[in-house]
């Protein structure tokens, strides 16, 4: 079960919830500020490649360009289609993505 502790998220169990608060102490304000300087796009695009490579193109340049301005992707976490594309582009460029793959 996930717990808010002001802007961060906390897993709560038996006996977890005192760490949580003691977290919080020890964090205050610190987590406040990350959460404010950190920039997240969730991208949703196909699995597939399209007709034309210029999509293809475009989703990487997308990528670079969020990796440029220091935004981390958020996606569906394939390597494949538009958005490997953009992954690629992100990751390729220095940037940060972070992949969910539902079971």
């Amino acid at each position: 079960m996930a717990m808010e502790v002001g802007h961060c998220v906390g897993f709560a169990a038996v006996g977890a919830i005192a760490l949580g608060f003691m977290w919080r102490r020890k964090y205050a304000g610190k987590c406040d500020e990350i959460v404010r300087t950190r920039k997240r796009v969730c991208v949703f695009c196909g699995s597939q490649n399209g007709d034309d490579g210029k999509f293809v193109e475009m989703a990487y340049l997308v990528g670079k360009k969020m990796a440029e301005r220091d935004v981390e992707l958020v996606y569906g976490g394939g390597d494949v289609g538009l958005m490997g594309a953009v992954s690629r582009g992100v990751k390729e460029n220095g940037g940060f993505v972070i992949g969910i793959l539902p079971r």
